[in-house]
């Protein structure tokens, strides 16, 4: 899911904040292909890649086509620029393997669904599906200006930077391996190369993860540079729940109890109070 925000470039130093609203990585949609008239978004199958979207050059990317209606056959198609001839128009079931990827795999993708039976109807086609292939350019460096262990609360920034003249950096969030969050920010340029300050927070526990950084030129979006060595942000802080509940004691006092919920230790309190008279 990719949307990105473009920044003009200033003399000032500029940050793009990840927290309070967060750019998510979602992609625009272009439907430039006609679809049947019998098709409908209910039978729009779903495309998705495995492992991810993001693919290192001369590596492999599984493409997997869904459908809850009746298509069992599928064909793909890459949008824009050169078509690829041993893709497009071929009918696969479900998988569809791009083994070993080049820069020309880089772009949106769509899929739909057919019967042979009837090949003049189709599905709706999916939604488009952004191939990214890193790798093509030099990594750049990904350093955090304060130490990667953040309060809860607090915020830090990364800094992606490089020798070379990217017109674009990307910082990408992981947890468990797997991508949650792109977010884009237009370089600011120097003798020395060019780079990009993203500041992340006031952080929760959400933002705990990876993050890695790549860069990229503006006339070629799908094509990145390698990953810089990644930077795993931990989040430090007391998280403190309170429950209170009455009960009445022998005597007529009420007796109150606390239970404090620090970091996964519970500690009771207990308080006698006078009735009220």
């Amino acid at each position: 899911m990719f949307q990105f925000r473009e920044k003009c470039y200033t003399k000032e130093p500029k940050e793009e904040k990840i927290g309070d609203s967060p750019l998510r990585d979602e992609g625009a949609s272009l439907n430039i292909f006609s679809v049947h008239p019998s098709a409908g978004s209910h039978d729009k199958p779903s495309l998705s890649a495995w492992p991810s979207h993001i693919v290192p050059l001369g590596q492999h990317v599984e493409l997997q086509c869904d459908s809850h209606s009746s298509y069992y056959n599928f064909k793909l198609y890459k949008e824009h620029g050169n078509p690829l001839l041993h893709i497009h128009g071929r009918p696969f079931q479900k998988k569809f393997v791009l083994d070993p990827v080049t820069s020309e795999y880089a772009g949106t993708y769509r899929c739909y669904g057919f019967n042979y039976q009837s090949p003049d109807e189709t599905s709706a086609h999916s939604d488009p599906l952004k191939i990214i292939i890193s790798g093509i350019y030099t990594k750049p460096f990904l350093l955090a200006l304060k130490p990667p262990l953040v309060d809860l609360g607090e915020k830090v920034t990364l800094e992606c930077r490089s020798e070379i003249m990217f017109d674009t950096f990307i910082l990408t969030s992981h947890k468990n391996g797997t991508i949650k969050d792109s977010f884009k920010l237009s370089a600011e340029h120097h003798l020395g190369g060019s780079q990009a300050n993203f500041s992340i927070g006031p952080v929760t526990p959400d933002h705990a993860g990876t993050y890695k950084c790549y860069g990229s030129y503006n006339h070629s979006p799908y094509e990145w540079s390698d990953s810089s060595v990644p930077i795993d942000i931990k989040i430090t802080g007391k998280t403190v729940h309170t429950h209170f509940s009455f009960s009445l004691a022998v005597g007529g006092h009420k007796k109150m109890s606390v239970e404090n919920l620090h970091e996964g230790n519970i500690v009771e309190y207990f308080t006698d109070i006078d009735n009220e008279k």
